[in-house]
């Protein structure tokens, strides 16, 4: 890094450098006086140690040399001759004297034990003596020891020092040269030699003495250099680090400066970097601050979205917020959805007369046809064609930009210059400006999109027509405007016939074709009053107001059946399309939106249940047939959940013998409150609310239990026959159920019949054509049901898979009526002739018997035989056997 700059030449430079230099100087200080303590004091702990073992070992070989001489002394008093010439080297004389002269030895008289005596010496000195017992006779000898003998060599005894020996009170000896240095530098050691166990005397005592070995002057002046030189060291180091620091201070507070305007205030002016960084600051808060209150008002914009306010509150929050950045000019927000909802909007923010700024929507600011809000400019533009809004404050010109996408909701902003010197915007101001102004785009967007989602929530999206719930939110405005004018008004409710299977059979696409056009044709009939909406699959409802009687909605209802005449053409095909309607009047049907459109659909029902292709108008009586099919559906549930059914058997007769061939099996409902109910009653009900498959497995379940049950009581049935209604076998589980039951119980397939009717096999021929050969195949019998009533297709009858045809209890009883003589003569030879079985069905009298009989139909199931009865009234029959059955009394059904 490149470092300039003076940095002495700031205050704030001198005084960071200042306080470095104390920061280095005073620890480094403080380190070098503790160093040097230290290391003294380890130098005299390390001087006094060493001499201290010289001292030792200097005592320690004096006390050598007096054992080596008093074995030499006591060798010398022994009985051989010519050891005293011996002692000559160690002692400087040897005498005999008498024991009285010498104090006795101290504690033993055996040989061998000395003791050291003081007698006078050369120059004062006392010398150091031995006394010894000696060998033979009562004489000592006492040898003086010499002192080079004993002392040893003066330089050997304590290097660069002195040691002197005192025997007490008295010196014994002194050897080397006293140190020259001052006593505190000086180094003393005393050592005690302990000689009363060996010689009988006190300790000598050895004083060493001599000058300190370390000298640290030379080490004081090694360290003062290294210490000036790290101490320049640290400065130079600081000094660059000082450098570093505020080169790049005086860059930021330049650069905050230009974040700040480059504006200086005088009364912070200063040379000091830190008052200039924060005059800089201060400079740069006011920014800071407009931009925060920018934000602000961002956030509260946003507010204003999320909460779904109008979007002219966004727009006044943002001309307001402009205004601070642009005091005195006049102001003009347009808007531009493109949604094909809304028209452009122009709002302005100006001065009134009594000069304070004031928000309204107005027309366009600009003269320029609206070609501004056609596409976006980011740039400034300047236009002197005015509209009369800006025209009005006499304004020179105007600048203006557009913001928003390419394909989007656009936002324009104009700002007014009252004179020419003002054209144009000043750039400080012009981002926020865009950044509020985009937040109006985001706005409108929001707005747009939300317009979109609301039509779209309240419309169909195929026909486009309203759905369920505009019609909802509609019909209580309707209601309170009838009520206010006193006035009634209806409701339609269409349902299109047939249109399921044009659906199935055409496919989904065609029908949604075929939607659309009869959407149209509705809209087409009724006109601009009334209110037409689809409220889902084919399902449509016109609200009528102002409809007086229900002479005036029948009236409607027929325009749009003549409108529905003319064939709607599809690529391979042309429909004629009606519907089943249902009238509903206000107040008379109904007091509020719900209960007008149940009423509709309810009448609606009625309709198509009778044959569907006209409209009825709602009667009370159909709101309670309503509640009582519901009530009847709750019922059959709880029925079928705690066993009210029960399974009932006719038997089947050959007329010819009175044998039992076979029997129906028929479900009865037994309710707790109404006693029995019809199976007309229930059955359709059941398959309208999904309940008829868990009604046909408890049948299927019942009967091939009891068909064991008689098997097992040597009761045979040859046949059982069980009803099988077009929803089991849409379903598709109709054979699985079947083969359940069979396996279950031990079953033969041939001992079961399935009956449809003849209805169910023309509409669903294919699946149930699959479905009715697949039993065929396992081996039971399909039989068609009230054959006769229904298509009567020869085509349908010999491509079917059934076994049997099974006469119409309406041909059956009627056969006193020639033309149903022909019909019932016919289905029997055309039986005969396809080979299938034939039973009448519903047969009362022995007459229709015989004469059934006459035509070839022998297989009798009816009341002139048996009524349908309990299983073990059935097993009676089957005990019985009876070859020849008589026919019962009966009652007309």
């Amino acid at each position: 890094m490149k470092l300039q700059g003076a940095f002495l030449a700031s205050r704030i430079g001198r005084r960071i450098f200042l306080m470095f230099g104390l920061a280095v100087a005073v620890p480094a200080l403080l380190v070098f006086w503790l160093t040097y303590r230290n290391a003294a004091a380890l130098s005299e702990r390390t001087d006094a140690a060493a001499l201290r073992a010289e001292n030792k070992h200097f005592a320690l070989s004096v006390y050598d040399r007096l054992e080596m001489a008093r074995l030499v002394l006591g060798n010398a008093a022994g009985p051989a001759p010519g050891r005293a010439a011996a002692t000559l080297p160690l002692f400087s004389s040897v005498s005999a004297v008498a024991p009285a002269s010498i104090e006795p030895l101290a504690g033993s008289d055996e040989l061998g034990f000395a003791r050291l005596l003081l007698v006078p010496g050369p120059a004062g000195r006392p010398a150091v003596a031995l006394a010894t017992r000696a060998a033979a006779g009562d004489t000592m000898l006492v040898g003086v020891l010499d002192p080079r003998y004993l002392w040893g060599d003066a330089d050997a005894a304590v290097s660069d020092g002195r040691v002197c020996v005192d025997a007490g009170p008295v010196r014994l000896a002194c050897l080397g040269e006293a140190p020259n240095a001052p006593a505190a530098a000086q180094v003393h050691d005393d050592w005690e030699l302990f000689l009363r166990p060996r010689y009988g005397v006190e300790s000598w005592t050895f004083r060493a003495t001599r000058g300190q070995q370390a000298d640290f002057g030379d080490y004081a002046g090694l360290i003062v250099p290294v210490a000036l030189g790290l101490f320049l060291l640290a400065l130079l180091l600081s000094s660059t680090e000082i450098r570093r620091i505020l080169v790049p201070l005086e860059s930021l507070v330049a650069r905050i400066k230009a974040v700040g305007g480059g504006r200086a205030d005088p009364a912070t002016a200063s040379d000091d970097e830190f008052t200039t960084l924060a005059s800089a600051f201060g400079e740069m808060e006011g920014r800071i601050d407009s931009q925060l209150r920018t934000l602000r008002t961002l956030q509260g914009i946003d507010q204003l979205i999320l909460t779904r306010e109008p979007l002219s509150r966004v727009v006044e929050t943002v001309l307001q917020r402009i205004a601070e950045l642009l005091p005195g000019r006049p102001l003009a927000l347009s808007l531009n959805a493109f949604d094909g909802y809304q028209a452009r909007r122009h709002y302005l923010l100006a001065a009134d007369a009594t000069g304070a700024a004031a928000f309204q929507p107005g027309p366009d600011p600009l003269d320029d046809g609206g070609r501004s809000l056609q596409s976006p400019a980011r740039d400034w533009q300047t236009t002197a064609a005015l509209g009369p809004s800006f025209h009005g404050l006499g304004l020179a010109s105007a600048s203006y930009l557009t913001l928003g996408p390419a394909d989007g909701p656009l936002v324009r902003l104009a700002v007014g210059n009252l004179a020419a010197t003002e054209a144009g915007t000043p750039p400080a101001e012009a981002g926020p400006m865009l950044e509020l102004v985009e937040r109006v785009a985001v706005a409108l967007t929001a707005e747009a999109h939300e317009r979109k989602l609301v039509h779209q929530a309240r419309h169909d999206l195929l026909t486009n027509l309203p759905n369920r719930l505009a019609v909802l939110e509609a019909l209580p405005g309707l209601i309170r405007q009838a009520d206010a004018s006193s006035q009634r008004f209806a409701v339609l409710f269409i349902d299109l016939d047939r249109f399921k299977a044009i659906n199935d059979g055409l496919g989904h696409g065609l029908g949604d074709s075929v939607l659309v056009e009869v959407s149209r044709r509705i809209r087409a009939a009724v006109g601009a009053g009334p209110l037409v909406a689809r409220l889902g699959g084919d399902e449509f409802l016109v609200v009528i107001p102002n409809a007086g009687t229900a002479s005036a909605v029948f009236a409607i209802d027929r325009a749009i059946r003549q409108h529905l005449q003319a064939p709607v053409t599809l690529p391979a095909d042309a429909l004629i399309m009606d519907f089943s309607g249902g009238v509903a009047l206000y107040p008379d049907d109904g007091a509020d939106a719900e209960s007008l459109m149940h009423h509709a659909d309810l009448a609606m029902y009625r309709a198509k249940r009778s044959g569907g292709g006209h409209t009825l108008a709602f009667e009370a009586e159909m709101n309670q047939s309503a509640i009582r099919r519901v009530q009847m559906e709750a019922d059959l549930r709880v029925a079928l959940r705690e066993d009210q059914l029960a399974v009932e058997y006719q038997p089947r007769i050959d007329s010819r013998s009175g044998a039992i061939v076979g029997a129906e099996v028929l479900v009865r409902w037994q309710h707790p409150a109404l006693g029995r109910v019809m199976p007309d009653d229930f059955i359709s009900l059941a398959e309208e609310c999904g309940l008829i498959a868990d009604v046909g497995r408890f049948v299927i379940q019942q009967a091939c239990a009891q068909l064991a049950q008689w098997k097992r009581d040597g009761l045979p049935l040859p046949l059982l026959a069980i009803n099988v209604s077009s929803h089991q076998l849409r379903g598709g589980e109709l054979f699985d159920t079947l083969a359940t039951a069979i396996g279950a119980h031990g079953l033969q397939w041939s001992q079961m019949e399935v009956e449809i009717t003849e209805s169910v096999l023309v509409k669903d021929s294919a699946y149930a054509s699959e479905q009715l050969q697949r039993l065929r195949d396992a081996g039971a019998t399909v039989a068609i049901d009230d054959f006769g009533t229904g298509y009567s297709s020869l085509a349908y009858l010999t491509s079917l898979p059934t076994d049997t045809i099974k006469i119409d209890r309406a041909f059956s009883r009627l056969l006193d009526d020639r033309d149903n003589h022909a019909v019932v003569i016919s289905i029997i030879a055309l039986a005969r002739a396809l080979g299938k079985k034939v039973v009448a069905e519903g047969v009362e009298r022995m007459e229709d018997v015989e004469m059934l009989a006459a035509w070839g139909c022998h297989v009798i199931q009816g009341y002139v035989f048996h009524r349908p009865m309990p299983a073990d009234a059935l097993a009676a029959l089957l005990a019985q056997s009876q070859p020849q059955p008589q026919p019962q009394p009966h009652e007309a059904r």
